[in-house]
């Protein structure tokens, strides 16, 4: 019983690892979601947007090689350090995001992982300046 208890345990925090790893961003003709695991959620409107980059992996530090403090920037990751900054217009209104359930307005800038970077730079880029 006690191996088969600790069997369980073991496929249960894989699991637990990979649906928080899971990030799921859905580009709608609006709006930009990205969610990230069970608990955070984040929406965009494309109209705020004002600047899509891909963050280089290699830095050590993201934040610095970006000329970013971090209380500048919503990390809307769970594991992974971000790969794309997008920066919002300035008075920008309607993007938010939730984590746990509290929902909190963005702020200028939102770090997010994604598996590839300039593919979705490349998506989000002409979307945001088309609205």
């Amino acid at each position: 019983m006690l191996l088969f208890g600790s069997l369980w345990t073991v496929v249960w925090a894989v699991s637990l690892r990979s649906a928080m790893r899971q990030v799921e961003h859905v580009l709608g003709a609006h709006t930009l979601a990205l969610a990230i695991g069970f608990k955070s959620l984040c929406r965009i409107p494309l109209a705020a947007i004002a600047d899509v980059r891909v963050i280089d992996r290699k830095a050590s530090d993201w934040h610095a090689a970006c000329g970013l403090q971090a209380r500048e920037v919503a990390a809307i990751t769970s594991l992974d350090n971000p790969t794309l900054l997008i920066e919002l217009k300035a008075g920008a209104s309607g993007a938010w995001w939730t984590r746990n359930g509290v929902r909190q307005p963005l702020g200028r800038w939102v770090a997010v992982y994604v598996d590839r970077a300039d593919t979705m730079r490349a998506a989000v880029a002409p979307a945001s300046s088309s609205q």
